[in-house]
């Protein structure tokens, strides 16, 4: 079974890919895995580290013990995934270009 994870980008880049198709980028300052950490599904794609990076790793467990004892938790971790949803579109038409 495959971990759960939400992973911020603190320096470096991840690439986002799926079939060898790459599906988009992360930065400093981005999060990975939100929608995934939320709905308890596995991600569709895979992050591969492009240059040298550094990450900050939280499991899913540990995120819905925290949630737990703070709602807020989860209400900011479900804006963080609508924005960063509502981007992905976006991002994926100027790439395009």
């Amino acid at each position: 079974m495959t971990a759960i994870n939400a992973i911020a980008v603190v320096r470096g880049e991840l690439k986002a890919g799926r079939h060898g198709r790459v599906l988009g980028h992360a930065g400093p300052g981005d999060l990975v895995g939100v929608a995934s950490v939320l709905s308890g599904s596995p991600e569709l794609y895979d992050a591969m580290v492009t240059q040298p990076a550094r990450v900050m790793r939280w499991r899913r467990a540990d995120l819905q013990k925290l949630a737990e004892a703070d709602e807020s938790l989860t209400l900011a971790l479900r804006k963080i995934a609508a924005a960063a949803l509502a981007d992905k579109p976006i991002r994926a038409v100027q790439d395009e270009r």
